[in-house]
């Protein structure tokens, strides 16, 4: 420890939280900010006073060429599976993506300005700012608003190198970088416009910086991690749950060895205050608004709908619940197939799950070490989370684990190599067999992803795929005005995918009635879209206009997902079915 570090370290400190204050003061509560220029600059110089004073006490990484070499092509894989076919695929842009997309255009025409409050769902609408900037020089086309989800995936299969090399050594780091890159799970939410994937790209971070300063001999490392922990609280729900484990981690190191333990916790209050400086606008937001800090949970509870569905509709006691919720939640790594997204297949593969488990058996031996218990408390509290949340095993929970799950494969497969013994015969060439059946099982999650699970995806949701289809025929036919014949299954003309590719589209519904009538007042081109159950309608409208050209779309498989009738009316008309 040097104490003459601390006044320096302490009044920088303070000066940051003072700018931070200022931030929360100019940005106020609204969606348009009291001073929105000044608020932001205010927030940055903050950070910029944290990283000015955590690199000076960071030691740089050190890698060898051959190591840049590795994990540059790495991530330049890991780039090129990212962002091939990105409009394309996954096939379906959700109703969410659509909605934080929305919020981002809202950044755009200047309906919003404050970063520092809450978008749509109640989630932090920084994430949608930094969405705003693709939006604002790039087509409104998926790609466009699923780029910073690519660029959040890459930069988490490169820092979860960076801390396997730190923590574990160089073969688990590039066993890791390989798993991470090739993971179909993680290519998914890589390619969604989603906040998700941003958890696990500052887990990781927060994993690196957090190790570096244990090993470090300086207070002022601590700041760099308290940067990447208050930052992560800008996106998903997921990552508050650090904000509990780092305080156990640090008091269960301290009870195994006490070595520094004065200065460590020092170090610990500096990375408090340090999260406290880069969160507090948002904080206060919701001090202020505590509802929409406990929405994103409340929502997913399990003790809301879904217990009550488990526990009165179905009858089942409350105790076999919770042991339902607990064996799904962490079988959903290795053999439960997931729910919600990426539904229908767990994390990994077979080959990758064994050596997930192996890895797992190794942590527990090493549970003493500081980076092991790290990585099991990280483990834990994904897993904690999924048992407490409605759905389980439901994919978009996971996300925060993926570099975990991804290193402790690594470990597995790092043990498995080390139990072949150094006295057989020809044991160079078994490692290599080894190694490349490794790969061979990383690039098959890849091949699952691209090839097996578009067409599952899309026979799981359906009407998922009608939203897109339409959209997209709606924007290619570059139709304005739409007359939707819709059923109790789904509405048309309210989708916020819908509204977002064609937003110069003017629709309405047509409900599912015993008598129907659409008034056309104006002479002009029209789309008549009809879902299959609505089909008969065609008909009728067919009859009141008979000049018209009929587009039918389909599904993979030819399942038919709606009929598009275009004409162009000359006239005021009227159409009216029995």
């Amino acid at each position: 420890m040097i104490p003459r570090e601390f006044p320096r370290i302490f009044s920088a400190l303070g000066i940051a939280l003072l700018f931070s204050l200022g931030a929360s003061l100019a940005s106020g509560d609204a969606l348009i900010a009291r001073e929105p220029l000044l608020a932001k600059i205010l927030w940055c110089l903050a950070i910029g006073i944290l990283i000015w004073i955590g690199i000076a006490g960071q030691e740089p990484l050190k890698l060898k060429t051959q190591e840049v070499v590795a994990i540059t092509l790495i991530a330049f894989a890991a780039l090129l599976t990212r962002l091939y076919r990105l409009s394309q695929g996954p096939p379906m842009l959700s109703g969410d993506e659509a909605n934080f997309a929305r919020t981002a255009l809202e950044f755009i025409n200047g309906t919003r300005t404050n970063i520092f409050n809450v978008g749509w769902f109640s989630f932090p609408s920084f994430y949608s700012f930094l969405q705003s900037f693709p939006l604002r020089f790039l087509p409104r086309e998926p790609y466009t608003i699923r780029l910073s989800s690519v660029l959040a995936g890459t930069l988490t299969v490169i820092s979860t190198y960076l801390y396997a090399k730190l923590a574990f050594g160089k073969r688990v780091a590039t066993a890791s970088a390989v798993v991470l890159a090739f993971l179909g799970y993680h290519i998914h939410f890589s390619r969604l416009g989603w906040n998700n994937i941003w958890d696990g790209l500052f887990a990781v971070l927060l994993a690196l910086l957090l190790s570096q300063a244990w090993r470090s001999n300086r207070p002022a490392a601590y700041v760099l991690p308290g940067i990447a922990l208050g930052l992560a609280q800008y996106f998903y729900v997921g990552s508050r749950v650090f904000i509990l484990l780092i305080p156990v981690w640090g008091l269960l190191i301290l009870k195994v060895d006490q070595t520094r333990a004065r200065f460590r916790i020092q170090g610990l209050a500096i990375l408090a205050i340090s999260t406290t400086v880069v969160v507090l606008p948002l904080a206060l937001f919701f001090v202020r608004h505590p509802l929409e800090f406990l929405a994103p949970m409340a929502r997913i509870s399990l003790f809301g709908r879904w217990w009550t569905l488990q526990t009165v509709h179905y009858g089942d006691p409350g105790w076999l619940v919770i042991s339902e919720q607990v064996l799904k939640a962490l079988l959903g790594f290795v053999t439960v197939p997931l729910t919600s997204i990426y539904a229908g297949q767990p994390i990994l593969n077979p080959p990758l799950a064994a050596l997930f488990l192996i890895g797992l058996v190794v942590l527990i031996k090493q549970r003493k070490e500081p980076d092991s218990l790290w990585l099991g408390l990280w483990l834990l509290g994904v897993v904690m989370a999924v048992i407490f949340s409605d759905k389980p095993p439901a994919g978009q929970r996971y996300v925060l684990s993926s570099g975990a799950v991804a290193i402790v494969t690594a470990i597995g497969f790092n043990a498995v190599l080390s139990w072949i013994p150094r006295t057989v015969k020809n044991r160079t060439v078994i490692v290599k067999i080894f190694a490349c059946l490794f790969l061979a099982s990383a690039l098959w999650q890849t091949y699952h992803y691209f090839v097996i699970y578009p067409t599952r995806d899309a026979l799981i949701d359906f009407n998922g795929l009608t939203v897109v289809e339409v959209a997209n025929s709606l924007q290619e036919l570059e139709v304005q005005k739409a007359y939707f014949f819709v059923s109790p299954r789904m509405a048309l003309a309210s989708q916020e995918v819908i509204r977002f590719l064609t937003p110069t589209l003017s629709g309405e519904d047509i409900a599912h009635e015993s008598h129907w009538q659409v008034e056309i007042p104006d002479p002009d081109e029209y789309a008549f879209v009809f879902l299959p159950e609505r089909e008969s309608a065609l008909d009728t409208v067919r009859a009141c206009i008979p000049r018209g050209a009929t587009h039918r779309i389909t599904a993979p498989g030819g399942y038919l997902l709606s009929v598009i009738y275009i004409v162009d009316v000359h006239a005021p008309t009227v159409c009216t079915g029995p």
